[in-house]
């Protein structure tokens, strides 16, 4: 879920920081702040699969807050309904 999240903030920030002219969004300090969040969507994307590929490497669980505690939730309920 928040892997979802991260993948749209790109879009959303590009709705609310550019207008719809294409040759204004080349400049100004709106472009700057589209060009900041694809590279921190990006920065964290990876970090976060680095992560994850590292903790499974060292045979333990990759705990991502709140997104763990949902899986396993959803693990708990089809291991009931087996």
């Amino acid at each position: 879920m928040v892997m979802d999240f991260m993948l749209v903030v790109p879009s959303l920030a590009r709705t609310i920081l550019v207008n719809s002219d294409p040759f204004a969004e080349e400049i100004g300090l709106k472009f700057q702040l589209l060009k900041v969040s694809h590279d921190v969507t990006f920065i964290v994307i990876v970090a976060a699969f680095l992560y994850a590929f590292t903790r499974c490497v060292l045979g333990r669980i990759p705990e991502f807050p709140g997104v763990t505690n949902a899986v396993e939730w959803q693990i708990f309920a089809v291991d009931r309904q087996l």
